[in-house]
């Protein structure tokens, strides 16, 4: 990613939360279409399309501000979902010092600015990775299925190939393209929203391509 599309990311989306305490209206309508929202208010294109689905949710629960600083969750997993402090009567920030809470915000948060975002974050404590033979391809965090998609695989090519759809072709589905390879107790897979099927596992900073590393979890 270029150096000003990270920058206006950065802007648009402390301008996001703000205007989300700020204007309730704004605030459904990000929750409810956050890459809408963004586009419609503040003229955005989300950067990571390719990478990562664009979800928000309110983040009560998750951290709180106490005056000076914000208190983080031991995990917070936001590769895929976005929680943010949406409402700041919920998280207890006077008015007058929502500009204060909103610059720490910033300052805490670094990480979520950088161009690796959303590339080797790790999963929360609990979450399992599961390929049915019946084609299914489930994760759940803990005893809570999070996503339960269709996948095929050919192992006869080199390297071998696998393709994970969601939803209907030609009704909003998709289909990741991927290759993958088993070392022992491993499974690696690199995977692409975006162009054509990878050739190799890697995943260099702004290529569409994600990697994916699953280990088998070991018997008691």
């Amino acid at each position: 990613m270029t150096m000003d599309k990270l920058l206006a990311f950065r802007t648009t989306f402390m301008r996001a939360i703000a205007q989300a305490w700020a204007d309730h209206e704004f605030k459904i309508a990000l929750v409810a279409n956050p890459t809408a929202a963004l586009k419609q208010y503040f003229d955005f294109d989300w950067p990571w399309p390719e990478r990562c689905e664009f979800k928000v949710e309110e983040a009560k629960g998750r951290y709180e501000w106490i005056g000076e600083d914000w208190v983080w969750a031991q995990s917070l997993w936001e590769s895929l979902v976005m929680r943010l402090p949406l409402d700041p009567e919920l998280h207890g920030i006077p008015k007058a010092q929502q500009a204060m809470a909103l610059a720490d915000y910033y300052r805490q948060r670094s990480s979520m600015f950088d161009d690796n975002w959303g590339k080797n974050d790790p999963p929360p404590p609990g979450a399992t990775a599961t390929f049915t033979k019946e084609g299914k391809f489930i994760v759940k965090e803990g005893k809570d299925t999070r996503h339960e998609v269709d996948f095929t695989h050919d192992a006869k090519k080199d390297p071998a190939e696998i393709d994970i759809s969601e939803g209907e072709p030609g009704k909003g589905g998709r289909t990741m393209k991927g290759i993958y390879k088993i070392e022992g107790d491993t499974l690696l897979i690199c995977l692409t929203k975006d162009g054509e099927r990878p050739k190799t596992f890697e995943s260099p900073v702004g290529s569409p391509n994600v990697l994916v590393t699953l280990k088998r979890p070991k018997k008691d």
